[in-house]
């Protein structure tokens, strides 16, 4: 016997999109900022790998981030089923992004296997903390954030 749930949800507005794209990148950053620091001081000579450098780490979470959350708001405009068209194209977009990963980086100088472990590691968390929170699953209540004022409780 299969059982169907149905559930009514409301799209989120153009703010509630910024919002959560703001907290996918403060998530995505923090996550990624970690796992850099535990290769760091795990593996030595890491802190001169140039993928584990602060600027490439910053710079494409920020433009993943970004990107994403652009996706999303454009599927929540133009599709029935956004969260899970969304999630269904993180997970080809993060597969996709882990290719170069097994073929162009174990060519860069200093890069070894951990090095190589850190940077999967932070292409996953970067995917979970963005669909996470573009996705509502992780919110304002969630992360600790108090409500704009004037703004109802939910």
């Amino acid at each position: 016997m299969r059982v169907r749930s149905h559930t009514t949800s409301v799209a989120p507005s153009r703010t509630s999109i910024v919002e959560r794209g703001l907290i996918a990148l403060a998530l995505a950053v923090l996550a990624n900022a970690l796992i850099r620091g535990i290769a760091v001081a795990l593996v030595s000579g890491a802190e001169s790998v140039d993928p584990l450098g602060w600027g490439p780490v910053l710079v494409s979470t920020a433009v993943a981030a970004t990107m994403a959350t652009g996706v999303y708001a454009a599927l929540v405009r133009f599709t029935g089923r956004p969260t899970r068209n969304f999630v269904a194209l993180a997970a080809v977009v993060l597969v996709a992004s882990l290719i170069p990963i097994a073929t162009v980086a174990p060519s860069i100088p200093g890069v070894t296997t951990p090095v190589l472990g850190a940077l999967v590691a932070m292409h996953v968390a970067s995917a979970v903390a963005i669909v996470a929170a573009l996705t509502g699953a992780v919110n304002r209540r969630t992360v600790g954030l108090r409500a704009r004022s004037g703004a109802k409780p939910r």
